[in-house]
């Protein structure tokens, strides 16, 4: 078996004298690297050479050329290397994409500004890991990355997709899988159509969100619209039920906050939340019911400003001051002024767990058969969710509650947040 992938893989390299690059001669990646499979999984050439010559790549190590040359297989041009050994090559020999100089002699990547590829492939690489260890009875796959590809391949599902250091290839065999929910968190790429009739025959539900973290699309083959359902849900937004529907959905969450607050307060200052049956009743049309409840989430969050982000020490000076602690719910490049595309860590994570909570009400109103463009406390927009978006009003609290825990027990790294807002969140 060995011998036959060394001689399938020696077979696609132009072998040359031992000084000169040996150059890889089938199939690229996007960013010119051979590639080649090796045990199932599709790895960049010069890794599987490396390994062909000298046996496994240690955990947490890369292949480096010492040629420069993404294409060289050659072993004598490879050695091993962390990401920060890649990110400092790549600066000191000019070869970093969009290279800038700094205020000082110091040549640095534009990543070093925004995203350290060093520190993010190893924070990455930690959470990827816990969610894996928390996914593993679990029927629930996450993907995480970009350049999603998802195909069928001689019967099973293909996964496909680009981390920072390398392609991540999943193969899930038809009618073993024990897979019920696929979350997609990626940025580009495609779905074939054979790949969705796949998930619709083994009743496969996949949530699709974009690099932000919003709700792209929910694909489930469990869909039940009901005429007769959907046509006494319109009739009820015509009548007083609307009204008292969205009154018990602001009074459901209230009283959840209430309880959040319990744990975030020194005083009683929740027992204004809990006059809230009182406040409701006096209500007379769901404009006003708006404005009511935007009262009651300007207090309560104004209870989370200010409770601090813990950030490892070393790292502090290269975070943005606005991270240092949990900031208002607004984001200053939001186009409607409120939390979407937030700028701090915190509500950043809470609006990707926000966006799964989306997905699940809105594949349980598709089972159930209702129309999830008719809400009675949010707008009705043409293509929005507002009924989905009218229940998970109550059950954002809990929401709340599962990322608070999350930022209070844990200490975060340089280039962690990207990685913690694909793989920290809890699927319940």
């Amino acid at each position: 078996m060995s011998k036959n992938i060394d001689q399938r893989f020696w077979s696609k390299v132009d072998i040359r004298s031992e000084s000169e690059c040996w150059l890889w001669k089938a199939s690229e990646t996007n960013k010119g690297y051979g590639q080649f499979r090796y045990k199932g999984i599709v790895d960049k050439a010069h890794r599987v050479a490396y390994i062909l010559n000298n046996g496994d790549i240690p955990d947490g190590m890369w292949v480096l050329h010492t040629c420069d040359n993404r294409l060289c297989c050659n072993p004598s041009h490879l050695r091993l290397g962390d990401p920060q050994d890649n990110v400092s090559e790549s600066v000191s020999k000019e070869r970093a994409s969009h290279a800038v100089a700094d205020t000082g002699s110091e040549l640095r990547s534009p990543f070093q500004f925004t995203i350290e590829p060093g520190p993010y492939e190893r924070q990455a690489f930690k959470w990827e890991r816990r969610a894996d260890m928390r996914l593993r009875n679990s029927d629930t796959v996450v993907f995480g990355g970009y350049g999603l590809k998802l195909c069928v391949r001689d019967g099973s599902l293909s996964v496909e997709y680009q981390r920072t250091a390398d392609l991540k290839v999943m193969l899930f065999n038809r009618g073993v899988h024990k897979i019920k929910t696929i979350i997609c968190y990626t940025h580009g790429g495609f779905v074939t159509l054979e790949a969705i009739e796949w998930l619709c025959q083994q009743n496969i539900t996949m949530y699709l969100l974009n690099w932000r973290g919003e709700l792209l699309q929910v694909f489930s083959p469990r869909q039940n619209r009901s005429a007769k359902l959907a046509y006494f849900q319109y009739k009820a937004y015509e009548t007083d039920l609307a009204l008292n529907i969205a009154c018990e959905l602001v009074y459901r969450k209230v009283i959840r906050q209430s309880q959040v607050l319990r744990r975030l307060a020194d005083q009683p200052v929740w027992e204004r939340f809990e006059t809230v049956e009182d406040e409701l009743s006096r209500v007379k049309d769901v404009e006003t019911l708006r404005m009511l409840e935007a009262g009651y989430a300007a207090s309560y969050w104004s209870f989370f400003t200010g409770i601090p982000i813990k950030w490892e020490y070393r790292d502090i000076k290269h975070i943005p001051e606005h991270w240092y602690s949990i900031s208002t719910r607004v984001s200053d490049i939001s186009k409607y002024n409120n939390a979407s595309q937030a700028t701090n860590p915190f509500h950043a994570t809470l609006n990707f767990a926000y966006a799964l909570l989306e997905a699940q009400v809105l594949e349980a109103i598709n089972v159930a058969g209702l129309a999830p463009e008719c809400g009675y406390l949010h707008t009705s927009e043409d293509g929005a969710n507002s009924l989905a978006w009218d229940l998970m009003e109550c059950f954002r609290p809990t929401i709340d509650t599962i990322i608070l825990d999350m930022f209070a027990k844990t200490t975060f790294h340089k280039g962690g947040l990207h990685s913690v807002a694909i793989w920290g969140v809890p699927i319940e």
